[in-house]
């Protein structure tokens, strides 16, 4: 599996379960901090992590499971920081800059 694609293929799934039966905050919060913790561990990137936030932001117990995972939530000037760090390393020269001809 391409790590990236955790959010949609892993993360969101359990997410959505959890919010669809109602699960208590304080089962929510514990559960997806573990799910994104193991995904940190196999190579999830922060793009991911901010993106599968994002989608999930309007929800406290969810955005408690990143903070707890060190990823700031949207309302956090850290955030923007992180946002603008990977929209510049996304661009061209970045990539270049990253993978110089041989």
């Amino acid at each position: 599996m391409a790590w990236n694609s955790a959010g949609d293929t892993v993360f969101g799934p359990v997410a959505e379960i959890l919010l669809e039966c109602d699960a208590p905050p304080e089962f929510i919060t514990p559960t997806l901090t573990a799910v994104i913790h193991e995904l940190f561990q196999n190579d999830w990137g922060y793009d991911g992590a901010l993106s599968s936030l994002a989608e999930f932001a309007k929800y406290p117990a969810v955005v408690a499971a990143f903070r707890n995972n060190d990823v700031p939530d949207p309302d956090d000037p850290e955030y923007a920081r992180i946002v603008a760090d990977l929209e510049l390393a996304a661009t061209p020269t970045a990539r270049a800059l990253d993978n110089p001809p041989t």
